[in-house]
């Protein structure tokens, strides 16, 4: 006899979206694990619309989301299409391409959303399952995460060295960026070929303003690199993921390969 579908409440959806909600990272390993086991599971075209208003609409922590942070394309492109099965008592068919599965019974807990961004790009380039991570926001939280993770969820956290001790006393799975997640890209790539990308991305002028200011011109250049990446809101994110997919996949960071598993 088949098992009863479990239908996953907006509730939940939110939580496991929106990195700062307090709940975010038990609906992440709930979501996980039921995934692990293959628990059939269920969404109701009324919950889809439901979730979308509840992040578009008002502010959820703090923020309110625009449409496409709320259903962000998928791999191939597609976007959920909320009315189709609409009104006639059937499930969404979500028109999405389906995404792999999360690791069994696995959780990865991060500093910041561009450990994050960096995880999922170097994952995607490996051809492996989508990781299950959540954003701590800062080190000091990940004892009251670790605390909340459901029991057989395996726990593992990457993070920059300075905060190493802090997460250890909650983990026993560390993986340390040494220093921080930027300076294992830069060394990774080579400053000259990091200085390509941001050439690529219109910003070298940007950046060469600020190797003129008195501050930064005796500085290194992987250190100028680093206050650039810095030194705007979302740079540290963007560049992320751009420097991960420039990278030649045999240099890629230790510590990633590792908080992925493949260390």
């Amino acid at each position: 006899m088949a098992a009863e579908p479990v239908f996953i409440d907006t509730n939940v959806l939110v939580a496991a979206t929106v990195e700062t909600h307090p709940s975010h990272a038990t609906a992440v390993a709930l979501l996980a694990r039921l995934i692990a086991d293959q628990a059939p599971l269920a969404i109701s075209a009324q919950f889809c619309r439901e979730f979308l208003a509840v992040l578009t609409r008002q502010p959820v922590e703090g923020r309110t989301f625009s449409g496409d942070e709320a259903l962000p394309p998928s791999r191939g492109g597609a976007r959920p299409d909320l009315n189709h099965g609409a009104g006639d008592g059937r499930d969404a068919n979500m028109g999405r391409e389906t995404e792999p599965p999360l690791p069994a019974h696995r959780l990865i807990l991060v500093e910041g959303t561009s450990d994050r961004v960096a995880l999922e790009t170097l994952a995607r380039r490996r051809g492996l399952d989508r990781p299950a991570i959540v954003v701590l926001g800062g080190a000091h939280a990940v004892a009251n995460h670790a605390r909340r993770t459901p029991g057989g969820v395996e726990l593992v956290a990457l993070c920059d060295a300075r905060e190493e001790r802090v997460f250890r006393r909650a983990v026993a799975r560390v993986h340390v960026c040494n220093p921080d997640l930027e300076s294992e890209l830069i060394r990774a790539l080579g400053p000259e070929r990091v200085l390509r990308i941001i050439d690529a991305e219109g910003e070298l002028a940007s950046f060469r303003t600020l190797q003129r200011q008195p501050a930064q011109r005796r500085r290194p250049l992987e250190a100028q690199l680093l206050r650039f990446l810095a030194g705007r809101a979302g740079n540290k994110e963007r560049y992320a993921r751009l420097l991960v997919e420039a990278l030649d996949l045999d240099r890629a960071p230790a510590a990633l390969d590792a908080a992925l598993g493949r260390r």
